[in-house]
């Protein structure tokens, strides 16, 4: 039976500007992923993937086509509807990390449900599990300039799964780190995939990529291919 579709495009196309001056960033992207899976999305520089990445994740929407998350037509949201689906369905994870300076890895965490008026109590818990699952659970007292890179990674994994999204969005997360902590993060997602979380990552690293389940080529505003990976590692 065919997993239930998390995220689903379906001609989608992005143009930037108008007339002759228009830009089409975008030209019929068709994607499908569906719960549980891991897709690394490849493609040069202005090869529409970083466009693509915010559509993904509601930080902008199709001039044409339909994006569907979780069955919500994201098309047609206005800008409060697309905030909202930001913070409860997708978990970010940025190449800078992203981390509030002097602010403590738990109280990072727990940013998200901050916004989202959970508990106090529940929230404290949620990230303290969230901190644990990502390996740092020793470091939720220490603000960022007290942790490595690698860790700070992991805090803003932990960050971007204490809500339960529908989605982790990854944007070249290893791009800051060293081999060593390039490693440790991927298994991370690795783990992470296996226990059932859906993760859409972008990146230009070969040996990156091949961690995800599916590998998808862009280029000039097109899906060029979209196959299997080869795992570089068994979590």
């Amino acid at each position: 039976m065919r997993r239930r579709a998390t995220l689903a495009l379906e001609r989608v196309t992005k143009t930037y500007g108008a007339g002759d001056i228009a830009v089409q960033a975008l030209r019929g992207i068709d994607l499908r992923v569906e719960r549980g899976d891991f897709v690394a999305v490849m493609g040069a520089s202005g090869s529409g993937k970083s466009t693509l990445m915010n559509l993904i994740g509601c930080l902008d929407i199709p001039t044409d086509g339909r994006y569907l998350l979780e069955g919500i037509d994201v098309s047609r949201l206005d800008d409060f509807e697309l905030a909202f689906v930001r913070n409860r369905k997708i978990g970010f994870v940025f190449q800078s990390y992203n981390l509030i300076p002097r602010t403590t890895a738990l109280r990072n965490v727990e940013l998200p449900l901050i916004y989202a008026r959970t508990s106090k109590a529940e929230r404290r818990r949620r990230a303290e599990e969230a901190l644990a699952a990502v390996g740092v659970a020793d470091r939720m007292h220490h603000v960022p300039a007290e942790l490595s890179g690698g860790q700070q990674q992991r805090v803003a994994i932990a960050r971007a799964i204490v809500t339960e999204p529908a989605i982790v969005l990854a944007d070249e997360p290893t791009g800051n780190l060293d081999s060593g902590s390039t490693a440790e993060v991927m298994q991370i997602f690795a783990r992470l995939n296996l226990s059932g979380r859906t993760i859409v990552m972008i990146t230009h690293e070969p040996d990156v990529a091949a961690y995800a389940r599916r590998v998808v080529h862009i280029a000039d505003g097109l899906l060029q291919s979209d196959a299997a990976a080869t795992a570089v590692l068994s979590a």
